[in-house]
């Protein structure tokens, strides 16, 4: 067995975590599997470039079972992931398994168990490929050093991009060491920290702000991955070259989007 990951609990959580990525369009994705750490990002067959717009980092002991004898990277489809497997767990089943055999790399396996009702389900995940190999920490965005964090209550946050969704979908943050003004074009939200509507952090003064950009094309995703914290953060550099929007699920999940420098 190449892979085999099981939840006695936290199925429903799982399934949840990984909807963001239907949200966004990912019709596949690749599964990094350390001995210590799970991490899901989206995949494009066509491209080279790898595509690290969202992640979902798991700790291994999140999973009751988490048998991965080596490093494994699989790109697998994601949209039959959600679909067809997750969409059918419930609150109240005993187990769901999956599984990479390596005696089989086209498909990898799902079980989904109820011992009260007896209910008992078998799927099947396509693969595109899978391999045995050192890993670095796939997502280049996580590498960089960030200067400043900004903390949000989950629901005001999501209150805050339906509000200015209505305006645009590019957001520009200014973060000072008091308060952080969130705009789009000429309407602004500004939240203090003397106020406790905030929490700032890190490498930032009212004489010296640190300027975030994100966008909010897929706000839909983000409400959704917001909807499981209780707190969201945003990570960045002085430069304003990179943005995480850090969601975490529990101490051993976390959903992150990552916003790039923008595309000429």
């Amino acid at each position: 067995m190449l892979l085999e990951l099981s939840l006695n609990q936290g199925s429903v959580l799982l399934r949840q975590a990984v909807k963001p990525f239907t949200q966004m369009g990912f019709d596949w994705g690749e599964i990094y599997a350390a001995p210590d750490e799970v991490i899901l990002t989206p995949f494009d067959p066509t491209s080279l470039i790898p595509t690290f717009t969202l992640a979902l980092w798991m700790k291994s002991s999140m999973f009751e079972t988490c048998i991965n004898h080596q490093n494994v990277w699989l790109a697998f489809d994601v949209h039959s992931l959600y679909h067809n497997n997750l969409c059918q767990v419930r609150d109240d089943d005993d187990f769901v398994g999956l599984y990479v055999d390596d005696e089989n790399d086209n498909f990898g396996g799902f079980e989904l168990s109820n011992y009260r009702t007896r209910r008992f389900i078998e799927g099947e995940i396509p693969l595109i490929s899978v391999h045995l190999r050192d890993l670095a920490v796939p997502t280049p965005q996580f590498q960089h050093e960030y200067h400043v964090i900004v903390g949000i209550r989950s629901n005001e946050f999501r209150r805050l991009i339906t509000y200015l969704g209505h305006f645009g979908v590019l957001v520009a943050a200014r973060v000072t060491d008091t308060k952080v003004k969130f705009s789009v074009g000429d309407v602004e939200v500004v939240y203090s920290k003397e106020l406790r509507q905030c929490i700032i952090g890190g490498d930032v003064g009212e004489e010296d702000p640190v300027f975030l950009l994100f966008n909010l094309e897929h706000a839909r995703a983000i409400e959704t991955a917001a909807e499981l914290s209780q707190m969201v953060w945003l990570l960045g550099q002085s430069n304003g070259l990179y943005v995480v929007l850090l969601c975490p699920v529990t101490q051993l999940v976390n959903l992150m989007f990552c916003f790039g420098p923008p595309q000429a």
